[in-house]
């Protein structure tokens, strides 16, 4: 029995594993589909269209069709939304740079007040795209929603960002071949707590009629 209760819990391990890797290569492939340029967004959109319906519990959906399903569906609208990041975190780049090589009191609190907006920012693109693969609204509106999703979960929010900035900037060598696929299933798992919380206060509400709607199937969210 315990024999068999090891090997359960290997054949679990090498099936994420499994998944993951799988998950990892269509997010590649496409995003070279797209020439980078064009297929990154898509492809991000896929992933997480993906990892949601794991963290909802259906890991035995297609993941070729949920990923390429979500990819086709939201090519443009994905790559308007990160074109739309990018355009502002070039924005923030150029101000504190600017705010940086410059002396004085009002300059160091310009650069604080950017600083303060650019860890808003950073928030925002954690969250984003659970956001749009989740909820159907309009471009600037799923700024906002990620934004309300990661104030609902400061503690867990402040963990991702901290962990994913180490990540990045200290152990790149380290970093496996599956590993965006594995932090897109860990930002959508946070994420989708979020989600059920936001979407729990607003039953009853006057605003719930003017919630989002899910965005694959295009009717009310059910929280599901």
């Amino acid at each position: 029995m315990e024999m068999q209760g090891f090997m359960g819990r290997l054949y679990d391990i090498m099936d994420w594993f499994t998944r993951l890797l799988w998950l990892q290569v269509l997010w590649m492939a496409f995003s070279l589909l797209g020439l980078v340029v064009f297929g990154l967004a898509p492809a991000t959109a896929g992933m997480f269209a993906v990892a949601r319906k794991w963290v909802q519990g259906q890991t035995d959906v297609g993941v070729f069709r949920t990923f390429w399903s979500s990819y086709r569906r939201e090519f443009i609208p994905a790559n308007l939304l990160l074109y739309l990041m990018a355009a502002i975190g070039g924005v923030l780049a150029v101000d504190l740079w600017f705010f940086r090589h410059h002396q004085g009191l009002w300059y160091a609190v310009m650069n604080l007040a950017v600083l303060c907006v650019l860890l808003a920012y950073c928030v925002v693109l954690v969250y984003l795209f659970p956001a749009f693969v989740h909820y159907q609204t309009r471009l600037l509106g799923y700024l906002r929603i990620a934004f309300a999703l990661g104030m609902v979960q400061p503690l867990r929010t402040i963990l991702l960002l901290v962990a994913l900035f180490v990540m990045v900037t200290m152990v790149r060598g380290l970093i496996p071949a599956f590993s965006i696929s594995t932090w897109a299933v860990i930002i959508m798992w946070v994420a989708y707590g979020a989600m059920r919380k936001v979407e729990a206060r607003a039953v009853g509400s006057p605003e719930a009629a003017g919630a989002p709607v899910d965005r694959e199937h295009g009717g009310a969210q059910d929280g599901t």
